[in-house]
């Protein structure tokens, strides 16, 4: 029976190889290295599972297209394709998994909690905290938020321009600005309108505010966040890597890949462990860098990477009992505060342990993530109304480039990359960042997964 071949680690290489076992297919994945699941494996720190900061599902059911990782409607691959094909990513989760829904998120604004209104929808804290309404913007206008995936304008207008636009300024200053640099660095100005969920930032339309502001009905119902009943997308993964160990059919080397390439007759990848393998047909997951090294071609490599900011991670425990604001996940606005998110992953996975699993992001200071510990300790603590006393951490780690500033310059450099990577790998089937900055969500590896399977049964 013909083998067929999944080069990389990510998630989408990792569901490719799910489904063609589930149809009886011989498989070999070579990870060249790394762990199978990529940013979604999480992290194991003292024998206990943590996903990576905040790590939520978002389900988008109803009429999808037939499947495909093509580029969305304005000619490059656009941020959040994955909804197009929202009942597919939700019967593959829900054939598996028993999901529920998440607990509300909430947001801390000036000392106090509040429904989550960068994420959720929830924009109650525009009617109480006393900031301006926003000025009028025609419906017609190219700037307005309504037209962010077909207006010429959005090409190049930057977060830093729009949003106090649409917002008004002191919402923007107030509610979403102090939130922005703290994920995305002091260039957080600078991301394009268009990709502003790159720092789970709002672009909410200019009548929605006002008529927040004023107490009215918005006509925005509470987005929804689901989660693996019991579990984390760490457990999506783990669960996925088991099934593939438990299977005959599959071979997973874990050896660094020697060589990669594509000729007349195929594909051809050396490993130690594996050797030479050849394949008319190749699923790729590896990231644009490695890619570029592998393939030797320099209009592959991945030029005007641009800014990107780091991110400190504390993965905790804390006794769930003594926490006296406990919150599924908290987004944090105030300024003075490093911390700008804290998920409880027991609340959001709806399990009532006596510890519960906790971790903290942060932006990256000068100071190494452990010498910052006790402040990021004491911000939490000060956050869950919980002692330092009941709180463990159990390892701290700071996450390099973690969060990429998608400016227009970098937003063009990744087209050309992208595109260039397409043009040399012809044949491959690609995914994850080999796509674009824009295609590598949780749910858009899930519809590219399913996409290689479909392209290689």
């Amino acid at each position: 029976m013909d083998e067929r071949l999944l080069v990389g680690s990510n998630l989408a290489v990792l569901v490719a190889a799910s489904e063609l076992v589930a149809r009886g297919l011989r498989v070999r994945v070579i990870t060249d290295g790394a762990a199978l699941g990529g940013h979604f494996r999480g992290s194991v720190v003292d024998d206990h599972a943590f996903d990576n900061g905040m790590v939520l599902l978002e389900r988008r059911a109803g009429e999808s297209s037939p499947l495909s990782v093509g580029p969305g409607p304005s000619g490059h691959p656009v941020r959040q394709d994955w909804t197009r094909f929202g009942q597919q990513v939700d019967d593959w989760f829900t054939k598996r998994f028993t999901l529920a829904r998440v607990p509300p998120l909430e947001v801390s604004v000036a000392g106090r909690r509040w429904p989550d209104h960068l994420l959720s929808n929830r924009l109650d804290v525009f009617r109480d905290a006393g900031v301006d309404e926003p000025g009028p913007l025609e419906p017609d206008d190219p700037r307005h938020p309504a037209v962010k995936a077909t207006s010429a304008r959005f090409e190049d207008i930057t977060y830093g321009e729009l949003a106090p636009v649409v917002h008004g300024p002191s919402n923007h200053a107030t509610l979403v600005a102090p939130f922005a640099e703290k994920v995305l660095g002091p260039a957080h100005g600078e991301v394009l309108a268009r990709h502003h969920r790159s720092g789970w930032l709002p672009l909410y339309w200019p009548e929605t505010v006002a008529r927040a502001r004023a107490g009215q009905q918005t006509g925005l119902p509470e987005y929804p966040f689901w989660s693996v009943a019991g579990g984390y997308a760490h457990h999506v993964v783990t669960r996925l890597v088991r099934e593939l160990d438990g299977a005959g059919t599959c071979c997973v080397d874990t050896s660094p890949v020697q060589a990669l390439a594509r000729d007349g007759h195929g594909w051809h990848v050396s490993t130690v462990a594996s050797g030479s393998v050849t394949s008319t047909r190749v699923g790729l997951g590896l990231a644009p860098q490695r890619l570029q090294s592998l393939s030797g071609d320099e209009s592959c490599a991945a030029v005007g990477t641009g800014p990107a900011n780091a991110v400190d991670l504390l993965f905790c425990l804390v006794r769930g009992e003594f926490a006296g604001a406990p919150v599924s996940s908290l987004l944090v606005t105030e300024d003075h505060l490093d911390t700008y998110r804290i998920t409880d992953q027991d609340v959001v996975s709806g399990q009532d342990r006596r510890w519960h699993h906790v971790v903290v992001e942060a932006r990256s200071r000068g100071a190494s993530v452990e010498e910052r510990t006790d402040a990021l300790v004491a911000e939490a603590c000060g956050l869950l109304d919980v002692d330092v006393g009941h709180v463990r951490v159990l390892g701290a780690r700071r996450a390099g480039r973690a969060i990429p500033l998608l400016t227009a310059s970098v937003v063009r450099a990744d087209v050309e990359r992208s595109a260039a990577q397409a043009d040399w790998a012809r044949g491959g089937l690609l995914s994850g960042a080999l796509l674009g900055l824009h295609q590598t969500s949780m749910n858009d590896q899930i519809v590219q997964g399913l996409d290689i399977a479909r392209e290689l049964t």
